[in-house]
């Protein structure tokens, strides 16, 4: 048995990505989760290097799940 199903579109007929963005709701939802993570990283190292005067440098993630 093959792990390779088969499924899916061969190389010539796929959808080119600049055609994938044009999909209502596609590139809303790809900014708003690009913008996310950067915020969210953004968020982590800066409220790390606020923390660690006060002495809960080690527990950033405990800080920003409250």
């Amino acid at each position: 048995m093959s792990s390779n199903s088969g499924v899916g579109q061969p190389k010539g007929e796929r959808t080119p990505l600049g055609r994938v963005f044009s999909v209502p709701g596609v590139l809303p939802v790809v900014v708003v989760t690009l913008l996310y993570v950067m915020a969210h990283n953004v968020l982590y190292t800066y409220i790390a290097s606020f923390l660690a005067p006060v002495g809960l440098g080690g527990s950033v993630s405990a800080v920003l799940l409250v």
